[in-house]
C-alpha cells in the first residue's frame, strides 16, 4: 500500500488583539465601554508587546507542517502592562484552520495543539465540559507590575499524527484577546479573589503573595 503524504501549509498568525484604555476589573474592557469596578479608580492598560494597533499579525513560520510536526513558535508573545495599576493577566486564544477563502468550520480545532509556558501560565480546572476545542483561556501565574511585561505564552505548535488529508492546504489561525484585573496587594487576597470571580467569573486559590495556583471555572 502506498504511504500517503500529507502536506500542509502553516502560514500561522496571532492576531492580537489589544485591550487599552480599559477601566479596572473590566472583561475585554474599552473606554467607549468602561465597566464599574469593585477596586480603587485607576487605569488599566493592557496591551500586547510590539504592537500597539488593535490588530496586530505575527507570522509564527512559513514552514510546511507535517502530521506529528512540533514547531517552535518564533515569538512567544508577551502581554504588557501598561497602565498604572499592578493586575493580574489572561489571555484568550481563539484558534482555527483557514483556507484561500478564509476560516472554516468543517475541520476540528482541538487538531491545533498549543504548547504553552506552564512554568508561569496555567489554564483553568473545567467543572463542565463543552468546549468545542476552539478556545483556550490562559492565566499568568503572577501579578504583573505596571510597566512591566509577562513572560512568553506559547513554546510551540502542533498537530497529531492522525490528520487526514481532508487538511491538506490548510493554515492555522491563532486571534488572541487579552484582558486583566486589579491586584490589591499581597494582603488583600480576599478581594483579589472577589475581583477575579466578579470580572473572569473564575474561582482562583492564591497563594501568600497573591500568585495564582489554580483557576476553577
Amino acid at each position: 500500500m502506498k504511504k500517503r503524504v500529507l502536506l500542509m501549509g502553516l502560514a500561522a498568525v496571532m492576531v492580537m488583539g489589544a485591550v487599552v484604555g480599559g477601566s479596572l476589573a473590566a472583561g475585554q474592557a474599552s473606554a467607549e465601554n468602561p465597566v464599574t469596578a469593585p477596586l480603587a479608580a485607576a487605569t488599566l492598560n493592557i496591551e500586547w508587546n510590539g504592537g500597539k494597533s488593535d490588530l496586530v499579525a505575527l507570522t509564527i513560520t512559513d514552514k510546511v507542517l507535517m502530521p506529528a510536526d512540533n514547531v517552535e513558535v518564533k515569538n512567544g508573545y508577551q502581554v504588557d502592562n501598561t497602565g498604572n495599576v499592578d493586575a493580574y493577566i489572561r489571555v484568550t486564544v481563539t484558534k482555527y484552520w483557514a483556507d484561500e477563502n478564509g476560516k472554516t468550520t468543517a475541520l476540528a480545532a482541538g487538531n491545533i495543539q498549543l504548547d504553552l509556558n506552564s512554568k508561569d501560565w496555567l489554564t483553568a480546572e473545567k467543572l463542565f465540559e463543552g468546549n468545542s476545542g476552539e478556545t483556550e483561556v490562559y492565566y499568568y501565574r503572577y501579578p504583573v507590575a505596571a510597566g512591566q511585561s509577562t513572560s512568553e505564552l506559547l513554546e510551540t505548535i502542533g498537530i497529531p499524527a492522525s490528520l487526514t488529508n481532508d487538511y491538506a492546504g490548510m493554515t492555522v489561525h491563532l486571534e488572541a484577546v487579552a484582558d486583566g484585573v486589579q491586584f490589591a496587594g499581597a494582603d488583600a487576597n480576599e478581594l483579589n479573589a472577589s475581583g477575579i470571580l466578579a470580572s473572569w467569573g473564575v474561582s482562583a486559590q492564591l497563594d501568600e503573595n497573591g500568585n495564582l495556583v489554580s483557576v476553577t471555572e
